[in-house]
């Protein structure tokens, strides 16, 4: 029988001609060719790989078995073949020696993930008895010396040796760290392709990468590790994520989000993080092109989990729970007590606030005032002042406020999965919950499930079904430091919201509190924020539901048709019920009370206030497609072709109820088109319902779609791809309703000529692209739109106005990259990597252009009137230094990047128009898109402290002539790009046994920030203080140690805009920071499959741990506004068990 399988495998192999041309090729290298053209896989290990000889041969339609005997002639091995596999076996084996009793050896071999590696290679060392897992990863020996060391290989995974058991159980495969590029598997949302086989630039973040980290949100993850990629937390607290920077002046900025092949509409939130299989980002037109107009950012494919074909059932757990400290709220930059209270008694001898104590509104007014007032007018003694200002000197109110009402928050994190297959059926499930408690006691929930299920009908049709749902909802909380300021906005800084019982005390929010305290018959009207919480009830219910379906049918070889459809439904619910407790509804019922002797009129009932916001959004996705795929000789050839339509569409309503009573559900009606007297001026006004309002919005889309990817001896790489994209909102023409795209793209891997022979740089690939993609605000139309704002309280008929006026030659934005690549691998894989160096050049940019105001009654419209460019370099190492038992790996990230405006319309060259700009968009010809500008400094007046700047050059104090009309852009001093021109991350992998540590930096350079500085018209006007208050100056000489002016009454505006926007203030803004630090222990097999369990990870990590090198000496962060809290330091501590 082995005689008759031996001259089967042998006629096989016969049949299989093979075509080499090789000089001087690794072993490795004729393995791969002969893999591709035989179909027969190969077993060799790390030894044999070390002895391997270099290999010549040329040969043209020879029979594999001939080949094999040229190949291994000069080597210290021979081969041996089993079915399908070719096995290196040594030449003269050495028997191990038997002192005991045989067993029989068994086990099964699985990915990290518990999944079977099927064809894997197991042998018994110092023998050449080897073994191939089957179908389930099995594998068995007979007769083994119970001292036996079994060797186990498999392509892309670490070998390992483990000593023999009767029963080994699951054994737990971990990933090679020198898995090369091709073997990756990119999506791009229309296809799948191998990273090495393309010619686009592609970022792969698999699950392992994204797993390192705890937080809920899957795009933060990103956040270090993505190539290219940043994060702006100045623009939002999540931070807004660019690629490559910027592609636009005025439209859309946010990368392009698919899903599962499909532009994802809902709430980013929404998505569990435990049930994405991968992230991709699309970097140049090569990539991403194939999205046409809405890729001029970037895209960001993400890819869920998915069933697999001849899965084993398993079961997934993963939980981590997280603390995060107290934020740090001393670093707002607020003046102390005691200097801010020096300022308020300055300005109440000048008179200051006499005109706000005379109002009669009665805005509120600081404590002090109060008693500033209450002594000039006899009400308390001189000393009885001095003791109850002293008293407020020694107050801070962040410390009043996180004693009362910040807490430690803590998080919980739950995640389910369940996976398997039976026959042609394969499932995946997830079931996700998060908890938040928050910092403000805000509760916060996020119930999670996901299903996708795969079934092969035959042989030619296979059918997809998916189906996912989310729930979020959000309570409202105590109240933050933001929330106690008054109306006007002013937070006084030795505010007191108990007393020394604990009791709440009233803080000032819209009146004054001397004056409330006078009133008689109102309800109580005073504001105290430390029980607000407790008279709401307010949630954010956020519902996502989306199911989707596909069907493929194979037509013949290579030829496949596919559909799908997807529908996504998002519902936000957002409710506040402010009880008849609550400061909102005593203001409502206060405000437009009508005191009589005969008894109050309520124009606002006494009860609750109920608003109540409904927004439903539908989405939409129907695709089919065409794809052509196959071999023929040399040629790979890869087509598809497509067509497909979205349409989203968003309705909003809302309304506000008055006199609502939450137990029996009844509320009373309120005549909002009358006008009533307020009983504080006792003039006349409407009622306002804040929430009350319609909408609804529709955006469609049609496209159609083509992409060729072609390769020659998978060397020589060409991909093609054209896309037209038409919108309802664009064009009024035909020819501009429809935006054609395209992009072209090369590639050519060196390191696979037969003339190529470089043993340090093994992999070489050279690679370019061109192409455009393009950009959409959805905010603009082309047509005149009219949108109904309410009803008149004066006619009773709908108040209406101009939305978008009539705009026709409105059309995309458009954007054109080139981009050109290497990819490498050195020192046999040690150092793998990319570099990259692109540049793109967007044009018909949306801006500001002046338009004939008879045509329509606007000076300008927005029009594709702007252009910039953009440039940059990527640079991306993963380096493998220790490969032993201890194994230690880094991936460093390094980015360039620049940008310039090259043509923008302006309406004003005046410098006031874009200095102290540098947070937004400058947008001066011949400057990066984000500049900091500023007013030349010409330091302190020796005598006055006063500041001084220049006016034609000359020094001046003119502060009108210096910050009005009279100075243009041209008299501002170029400080440098306020978005980091140098950027990247650097992350270390160290390993020992089951014992890991991740630790990541992130670093950005080459950027400056301007932060906020004393102004005295704010500090007088609206109580914005700052600690430079303390450096000003006082007297001749301070000059020399401050660049603070000297504090004058009444303020100057523009002497305060001539500092606070001068070139002295102007930092570096380049830092490194420690983004997160991950620590993990796998427990020991031999443990695990006592206790039944396949897989366990137990991890540790700390995150937000803050900046370790600032180029500022003032201990500022730059990423974030001078206004932010900081986010404080987060420690998580989880597992991850497979069952």
């Amino acid at each position: 029988m082995l005689l008759i399988a031996f001259m089967k495998v042998s006629l096989a192999a016969n049949a299989q001609k093979i075509s080499l041309s090789k000089n001087n090729a690794p072993l490795t290298e004729i393995f791969k060719d002969l893999r591709k053209q035989s179909g027969y896989d190969f077993v060799i290990n790390k030894d044999q790989i070390k002895i391997a000889k270099p290999v010549n041969i040329l040969v043209n339609g020879d029979d594999l078995i001939s080949v094999l005997n040229k190949c291994f002639e000069v080597q210290p091995f021979t081969y041996s073949m089993e079915d399908k596999m070719i096995i290196v076996v040594n030449k003269k084996a050495e028997q191990v020696k038997i002192s005991a009793p045989p067993i029989d050896v068994k086990g099964r071999l699985v990915d990290e993930n518990g999944m079977p590696l099927v064809g894997a290679s197991v042998g018994i060392k110092g023998t050449n008895r080897k073994a191939v897992t089957d179908d389930k990863g099995a594998f068995h020996f007979s007769n083994v010396d119970e001292k036996a060391i079994l060797v186990i290989s498999f392509l892309g995974f670490e070998e390992k040796e483990l000593k023999v058991e009767p029963d080994l159980g699951n054994i737990s495969m971990i990933v090679s760290t020198g898995k090369l590029d091709e073997v990756n598997v990119v999506s791009t949302g229309y296809q799948r392709l191998k990273q090495g086989a393309s010619t686009g630039s592609f970022i792969l973040i698999d699950d392992q990468q994204l797993n390192k980290q705890f937080s809920s949100n899957i795009l933060t993850r990103m956040e270090s590790v993505a190539n290219g990629v940043t994060f702006d937390r100045k623009a939002t607290p999540e931070g807004r994520i660019t690629v490559r920077g910027l592609s636009t002046l005025s439209g859309n900025r946010e990368p392009l989000i698919i899903l599962d092949n499909f532009p994802y509409q809902g709430d980013l939130n929404n998505i569990n993080p435990n049930d994405i299989e991968s992230i991709t980002v699309l970097k140049d037109a090569a990539a991403s092109s194939i999205w046409g107009a809405r890729a001029g950012n970037g895209v960001i494919v993400l890819t869920s989990k998915r069933a697999k074909s001849g899965a084993p059932f398993a079961v997934d757990f993963n939980t981590n729970g997280s603390i995060t400290g107290k934020p740090n709220l001393f670093s707002l930059k607020q003046m102390n007590s005691s200097e801010f209270i020096d300022v308020e008694q300055m300005l109440f001898a000048q008179g200051f606030y006499t005109a706000q104590i005379n109002n009669l509104n009665h805005p509120a007014l600081s404590p002090v005032v109060e008693l500033l007032n209450a002594n000039a007018k006899g009400l308390i003694s001189s000393q009885q002042l001095s003791e109850r200002i002293d008293a407020y000197r020694q107050i801070d109110v962040r410390d009043e406020i996180l004693r009362t009402n910040y807490r430690i928050n803590d998080r919980m994190q739950y995640s389910l999965g369940i996976r398997g297959s039976a026959g042609k059926y394969s499932y995946i499930l997830g079931l996700g919950y998060d908890r938040n408690n928050s910092e403000l006691s805000s509760l916060s929930d996020r119930m999670t499930f996901n299903s996708r299920n795969t079934l092969k009908l035959g042989s030619r049709i296979e059918v997809d079904w998916q189906a996912s749902y989310s729930a979020n909802t959000i309570s409202n909380g105590k109240a933050g430091i933001t929330e106690i300021k008054t109306e006007n906005n002013i937070l006084y800084p030795y505010l007191r919201l108990s007393d020394n019982l604990g009791n709440p005390l009233p803080v000032p929010k819209a009146y004054s509190l001397s004056y409330l305290d006078g009133l008689s018959g109102f309800l109580d009207w005073n504001y105290y924020p430390l029980n607000e919480h407790q008279n709401i009830d307010a949630d954010n219910r956020t519902k996502d539901l989306m199911g989707s379906f596909s069907v493929r049918y194979t037509i013949i070889d290579g030829l496949k048709a596919s559909i799908q459809y997807r529908y996504e439904q998002q519902r936000n619910h957002n409710r506040v019920y402010s009880s008849p407790d609550s400061y909102l509804a005593r203001t409502a019922v206060n405000l437009f009370t009508q005191i009589s002797p005969s008894g109050n009129i309520y124009k606002i009932p006494k009860g609750g206030v109920l608003d109540e916001s409904h927004t439903i959004q539908n989405a939409q996705n129907i695709r089919g497609q065409i794809n052509y795929e196959k071999k023929l000789g040399k040629h790979n050839i890869d087509i598809l072709a497509g067509a497909e339509t979205s349409d989203v569409e968003s309705v909003y309503s809302g309304n506000t109820t008055y006199g609502y009573n939450e137990d029996n559900l009844t509320f009373s009606k309120v005549d909002l088109t009358t006008p009533f007297p307020t009983s504080i001026t006792g003039e006349q006004s409407f009622i306002v319902a804040p929430t009350l309002g319609f909408s609804s919005r529709l955006y469609r889309f049609v496209s159609t779609y083509a992409v060729g990817n072609y390769s020659f001896m998978e060397r020589y790489i060409l991909s093609l791809s054209a896309r037209r994209d038409a919108s309802n909102i664009f064009g009024v023409k035909s020819n501009d309703k429809w935006k054609p795209l395209w992009s072209a793209g090369i590639g050519w891997i060196v390191s696979k000529e037969p003339w190529y022979q470089s043993s340090k740089l093994s992999y070489l690939k050279i690679r370019g692209s061109y192409g455009y993609s393009g950009n959409v605000n959805q905010a603009l139309t082309a047509i005149t739109t009219i949108l109904t704002t309410g009803t008149s309280p004066y006619t009773g008929g709908p108040v209406s106005r101009f939305d978008q006026f009539r705009n026709p030659e409105l059309k995309w934005e458009e954007v054109r990259t080139v981009n050109i690549g290497a990819d490498f691998s050195l020192l046999k894989e040690r150092i793998r990597g990319s570099i990259e160096v692109y540049q793109k050049n967007a044009r018909d940019l949306y801006g500001g252009s002046p338009t004939d105001y008879t045509g329509v009654p606007v000076s300008s419209l927005t029009r594709n009137v702007s252009s910039m460019k953009a440039r940059g370099l990527d640079m991306q190492l993963n380096t493998f230094q220790l490969d032993g038992e201890f194994k230690w790996s880094s991936t460093i990230n390094f980015n360039l990047y620049r940008d310039k405006v090259i043509k923008r319309n302006r309406a004003s060259i005046a410098a006031s128009s874009v200095v102290g700009n540098g947070d937004l968009i400058s947008a001066i010809e011949g400057y990066p898109v984000y500049s900091i500008f500023s007013y030349r400094w010409a330091g302190l007046d020796p005598l006055t402290g006063n500041p001084r700047g220049y006016l034609g050059g000359n020094v001046s104090s003119d502060y009108s002539a210096i910050t009005g009309t009279g100075s243009t852009i041209n008299d501002l001093i170029y400080g440098g790009p306020a978005f980091a021109t140098i950027f990247g991350g650097f992350g270390n992998t160290f390993s020992y046994k089951g014992l890991s540590l991740d630790v990541q930096l992130t670093y950005k350079a080459g950027h400056y920030f301007r932060p906020d500085a004393l102004n005295y018209n704010s500090l007088y006007n609206s109580g914005v203080g700052h600690p430079e208050y303390s450096q000003r100056w006082k007297s001749p000489g301070d000059e020399v140690r401050t660049n603070v002016p000297s504090m004058v009454y009444p303020s100057i505006s523009a002497r305060d805009l001539l500092y606070t926007n001068s070139e002295t203030l102007v930092e570096r803004a380049d830092h490194v920071r420690v983004n997160y630090l991950t620590l993990g222990f796998q427990i020991p097999q031999s443990f695990l499959k006592q206790v039944g369990i396949r897989n366990l990870l137990v991890q540790c990590g700390a995150s937000n741990l803050g900046i370790i090198w600032r180029a500022n000496k003032k201990g500022l962060d730059p990423d974030y506004r001078s206004t932010a809290i900081l986010p404080s330091k987060t420690f998580t501590l989880g597992i991850k068990a497979t069952l």
